[in-house]
């Protein structure tokens, strides 16, 4: 199957003329102006909107905003418009008019059902967007909107002691954080124990456990969660810190005097 067709710098003009024009990036010609603003202020009544379909991508990815349109309905155009206003202009056959340099190279246009993909995502792209669609047989425009949101793939998580303490009985008590580098909105925290006789798991970023010398070991594993990606640390034992030789010298390689926020 023959992939989407992207034309581009220069040939905008040839719609209205067939004379040819010397070609110039990203530039419209002078007397297309009026034209292309009539096209983007998508002329006609709205009709129905319907609430924004909620877009998820990984920074550096690629999404699709998917148009329902049916394959037998005519298009005349479709204005598409992101977080900082217009940027493109698609008319049939995968036809597209750049009116925002940030996006050429990196749009596409699906000639199945006119849908549209960007790739290479960045942050700016995340915001709101909207496909004025207008019909060779209507004078109604109809509005499609898209609420993107870019999340970055999660590293691995790291844990680190947030407060420490023995009681008279010997009981040690561990708070612990979890947190990922550069971790963005909406990451769910969740532990999990390893033992292979309990299934118990925790959510929330803090984690605070009790252990006694007579307890067996205890594997915990912190794993972070977003909309696209999710990764777990390495597990973390209790012996780690509840034993004798910890609690006099210090965790090996450790040269700090205060536990506090200890890396693990």
């Amino acid at each position: 199957m023959v992939g989407p067709r992207r034309h581009t710098d220069g040939w905008a003009p040839q719609l209205l003329s067939n004379k040819p024009l010397k070609s110039h990036p990203h530039v419209v010609s002078p007397f297309l102006r009026t034209p292309l603003l009539v096209l983007l202020m998508g002329l006609g009544a709205s009709g129905k909107d319907s609430a924004p379909a909620v877009v998820k991508g990984i920074l550096g990815g690629s999404v699709t905003f998917s148009l329902d349109i049916s394959t037998d309905t005519e298009i005349e155009h479709i204005t598409w418009s992101g977080p900082q206003g217009s940027f493109a202009l698609a008319f049939p056959r995968g036809v597209i008019v750049f009116t925002d340099r940030s996006y050429q190279g990196r749009v596409n246009i699906f000639t199945q059902n006119n849908s549209l993909s960007i790739n290479k995502l960045t942050v700016k792209d995340a915001g709101s967007y909207q496909a004025q669609i207008n019909q060779v047989s209507s004078n109604v425009t109809r509005n499609d909107e898209f609420t993107l949101h870019i999340y970055e793939q999660l590293q691995e998580p790291q844990v680190t002691v947030k407060s420490m303490t023995v009681s008279e009985n010997a009981s040690c008590n561990i708070t612990l954080i979890c947190s990922v580098e550069r971790a963005g909105e909406d990451v769910l925290y969740s532990w999990t124990s390893r033992d292979p006789h309990a299934s118990e798991s925790w959510r929330g970023s803090t984690l605070t456990i009790s252990w006694l010398p007579c307890d067996p070991d205890l594997s915990i594993t912190c794993t972070a969660k977003n909309p696209v990606s999710q990764s777990s640390s390495r597990p973390i034992h209790n012996w780690q810190f509840c034993t004798g030789n910890w609690l006099l010298v210090g965790f090996p390689g450790d040269s700090r005097d205060s536990l506090s926020h200890y890396r693990v």
